[in-house]
This record gives structure tokens, C-alpha cells and sequence, in this order.
């Protein structure tokens, strides 16, 4: 049973890292010829080469210097059920957690399964 369940997270989570939704982008320099020191957030917050954080709308960002040059990158962090009876059941998000619960419509203290998962 163990090693059953050692191999379902593993697939989930190679399932995940292929599935993220991310968005690269490159950071434009201030002058020529010199690398920007670091990336602007959303909320004009500077984060330095080589950091990483978690932003309010469920996104993991990391500022990353590659061939003389800085990136932004962002990928989703929340997994989304998919897969489940959208008749008798809903989907809850907490936007605190970045986590989402599939709840049966008329009682939600009862959860419901499901059969896969979206990121982003």
C-alpha cells in the first residue's frame, strides 16, 4: 500500500511540473549595456537576482539571470480538481491558501472525489 501511494505522488506531481502554467519574460535593462537589478512585481515591489516569491494571486515567481540577461518568471501554484460530478458537486477556492476543495453542492462539509488536476 505504501508503495502505492509513493507512486500516485509522484505521477501527481510530475503531473503538476508538466502542467504548470508559467509565463517567462524578459526584463528590460534601464540604460544599455547594464543589467537590470532585479525584477518589478505587480505591485512595483524590486526583487533581487536570484530570489523568489509568492504573490497574492497564487503564483511562485523567481527573478533569474541567464546570458547576461534577467528574466521574470511565474508559475501557478494552485491545483485545480478536475474531473468530478459538476451536478451534485462545486468547487471551493481560498485565495489565502491558493487551494481549492470539491464540495458537494448542498452540504459543504461533504467532500467530493475527482479524477485529475489542472495547475494554474
Amino acid at each position: 500500500m505504501k508503495g502505492f501511494l509513493v507512486v500516485t505522488f509522484a505521477v501527481v506531481f510530475v503531473v503538476i511540473q508538466c502542467n504548470a502554467q508559467c509565463i517567462v519574460e524578459p526584463v528590460q535593462p534601464q540604460s544599455p549595456n547594464k543589467l537590470p537589478e532585479g525584477c518589478v512585481d505587480k505591485k512595483n515591489v524590486i526583487h533581487k537576482i536570484g530570489s523568489s516569491w509568492n504573490t497574492t494571486d497564487c503564483y511562485t515567481c523567481n527573478c533569474l539571470s541567464h546570458d547576461n540577461k534577467v528574466y521574470l518568471s511565474c508559475c501557478g501554484r494552485a491545483i485545480r480538481p478536475s474531473g468530478f460530478d459538476e451536478k451534485h458537486c462545486e468547487l471551493i477556492f481560498d485565495q489565502t491558501s491558493c487551494t481549492y476543495s470539491v464540495v458537494e453542492k448542498e452540504d459543504h462539509s461533504k467532500h467530493c472525489s475527482f479524477g485529475g488536476v489542472v495547475v494554474g
